[in-house]
């Protein structure tokens, strides 16, 4: 027997079919009320902050429906640590009375490790494009005019944000872009600074600044670890964009 056909006669295999499966309806009405919410919220930042507690929403609902189905819950630990249990399926007492249950109660477990091999590789290419933009940091990037800096400098202290900002100039990005979070620095493209009014670099940097303060960096990383997590769901992809 192979580890695949060991991780699916578990009980947690069971339950992690079952709980993609109510995923499904679970996020179409999440993300319909959050349709008809952002029918009447008009704001942007109201529609944001909707759009996130959705997210955060679908992904509660993931966990607390693991929990639900999960038969014994409170030998989880041990189901985790080792695969010799009895198959399970994770029936319930419909079965008895509807027979055909038993067929998709068979079928349910092996949603599992395609679910877990999905995982995987969204998360490895994830890594490889936080690769790919630390590197932003190392190449091709020069320091800012000292004007600039004491610009950037002076609006930080405006938006009243105490960590420190760096400004670089990159002949790789194609647009300006903060990245980082506990050491943010802010990304422009080379001869931006030089080409552009003082005016519009200025609304530029604010820009940048804001979504330091709003740890929008944090929420991205967030975002996109839900998204590795639920990437086979079509609502996840919508309220994510």
């Amino acid at each position: 027997m192979n580890l695949v056909e060991s991780l699916v006669q578990t009980r947690l295999a069971g339950a992690i079919g079952w709980t993609l499966l109510h995923s499904l309806w679970e996020g179409a009405v999440i993300s319909a009320a959050l349709a008809a919410a952002l029918v009447v919220l008009r704001p942007a930042h109201a529609r944001y902050a909707a759009a996130c507690v959705a997210m955060f929403v679908m992904l509660c609902g993931f966990g607390f429906t693991v929990i639900v189905v999960m038969p014994d819950g409170g030998h989880t630990v041990q189901i985790v640590r080792t695969y010799a249990f009895p198959a399970s399926n994770v029936r319930t007492g419909m079965d008895a009375a509807w027979p055909s249950n038993l067929g998709l109660a068979a079928l349910v477990p092996w949603l599992a490790p395609f679910w877990i091999a999905g995982v995987w590789a969204f998360g490895l290419a994830q890594v490889a494009d936080w690769i790919s933009v630390c590197r932003l940091r190392r190449r091709g990037v020069c320091c800012a005019p000292e004007r600039w800096q004491a610009e950037l400098a002076r609006l930080s202290g405006q938006l009243r944000i105490s960590r420190p900002v760096q400004l670089l100039e990159s002949c790789l990005a194609d647009a300006p872009m903060v990245l980082g979070h506990f050491r943010p620095f802010i990304l422009m493209p080379v001869g931006l600074l030089a080409g552009l009014p003082a005016d519009q670099v200025e609304a530029i940097l604010l820009h940048e600044l804001a979504h330091i303060r709003r740890y929008d960096y944090l929420i991205n990383v967030w975002q996109r670890s839900v998204e590795c997590l639920l990437f086979y769901h079509p609502a996840v992809w919508w309220i994510s964009a």
